[in-house]
């Protein structure tokens, strides 16, 4: 009778150990989806736009002209390249209700408004991340 016993319990405790390691079907978890995401996807692009598209008539600071970008300061701007101490002074954070659209960004990251982009950008060392190009018209590209 004992071994039956210790058997069962040996099982179960496998069971358990194993079974609390797994996400649930058709879940990834959450926070290592949220640690992989350094790039923006199609989800992430459509959502950024459409908050820009809403708040065109009235945007904070970072849209405003004061805050642009020379077109040699702009041509800088590319994802794997650290931003440069010029350009960082016209970081500004990104807005509250537009991080509410977004996914939360991988830990040692942030969203960050320059000009007429969207970065994540890396704390420690400012490297891009990814970029969305929110206006797209007159010395802007996609």
């Amino acid at each position: 009778m004992k071994p039956t016993w210790l058997i069962s319990a040996g099982v179960t405790a496998l069971l358990a150990v194993s079974s609390s390691a797994m996400p649930a079907p058709g879940r990834s978890g959450d926070r290592d989806d949220r640690e992989l995401h350094t790039k923006f996807d199609n989800r992430d692009r459509q959502a950024a736009r459409k908050w820009y598209n809403e708040h065109s008539e009235n945007l904070p600071k970072g849209f405003r002209d004061a805050d642009r970008l020379n077109p040699e300061e702009e041509s800088r701007l590319q994802v794997g390249v650290a931003l440069e101490p010029e350009a960082r002074k016209k970081v500004r954070p990104a807005p509250v209700d537009l991080l509410r659209r977004l996914p939360p960004p991988p830990r040692h990251y942030r969203y960050a408004i320059l000009d007429e982009h969207l970065l994540l950008v890396e704390d420690r060392t400012w490297n891009i991340s990814d970029i969305i190009h929110l206006h797209v018209g007159e010395g802007h590209s996609g």
